[in-house]
């Protein structure tokens, strides 16, 4: 694998932490259309345990805002260990263990 490649995995893995670090920030400020902008606009896998599994992500917003976006609730989303494999030109999975409080 040439330099530059290399170099566009490292760029293209960073990204991803960014995505998903703007992700959990906008959990915490509870901003719903900052959370759906992390998402693309087409059908998408998100499963998140027993809050649901999604193939859209207007419907985990949907889920996201009736149950966490209220002013009663202080909420921390932590992500840590990223395991993230880039398995094509557009195309990378990630999993992150969450620590929510």
């Amino acid at each position: 694998m040439n330099v530059e490649a290399r170099l566009q995995i490292l760029e293209d893995l960073e990204a991803i932490r960014a995505l998903k670090a703007r992700y959990l920030a906008s959990c915490d400020a509870k901003k719903p259309d900052l959370v759906r902008a992390c998402f693309a606009d087409s059908e998408v896998q998100i499963d998140y345990g027993a809050i649901g599994s999604f193939s859209q992500a207007d419907d985990l917003v949907a889920v996201y805002t009736e149950i966490a976006c209220h002013e009663h609730m202080v909420e921390m989303h932590h992500g840590v260990n990223p395991q993230l494999q880039i398995t094509g030109s557009d195309s990378a999975r990630g999993e992150w263990d969450a620590h929510y409080q």
